[in-house]
């Protein structure tokens, strides 16, 4: 069974940093940590790469692994698959990965340059307008009540 993962950037930055890191084989992680639920493994963790800032934009990507239903290990992966809803199952892997990180990846959601982003504005060398607007909060008080 040929299992591709898809990485949004919109939804899974962090995910998408990993993949596109030359130290780390997002594939591969995935794999072992979909075994490691597999067989209930508490003690399995997945190391984070050493920092270093990413020569191209952070885009939507995937990662593929294969499990091979013969392998009775990887056939028990094949098998919890199979159980979870049409359209969930990628999102299921994401989970568990994410479960398996020795913590929580937050830095490609941070504002600085080591991680160009779409959303930041400073995307593919131009840069954009912040067009957030925070609407103005009034407090609305009942007749009688007062604060």
């Amino acid at each position: 069974m040929n299992v591709i993962v898809r990485l949004y950037w919109q939804h899974d930055l962090d995910l998408v940093a990993l993949t596109l890191h030359p130290m780390f084989e997002m594939g591969k992680w995935m794999k072992k940590a979909m075994i490691a639920y597999a067989q209930g493994d508490e003690e399995f963790h997945i190391p984070l790469p050493p920092e270093m800032p990413l020569e191209k934009p952070l885009e939507n990507s995937d990662a593929h692994f294969a499990l091979d239903p013969k392998n009775e290990i990887e056939n028990e992966v094949i098998k919890i698959l199979q159980q979870f809803r049409n359209g969930q199952r990628n999102s299921v892997i994401k989970l568990i990965f994410r479960n398996y990180l020795d913590e929580l990846f937050l830095k490609p959601y941070i504002d600085t340059n080591t991680y160009i982003v779409k959303a930041r504005g400073n995307y593919g060398g131009k840069k954009k307008e912040n067009n957030i607007s925070i609407p103005s909060v009034t407090k609305r008080t009942a007749k009688g009540d007062s604060y």
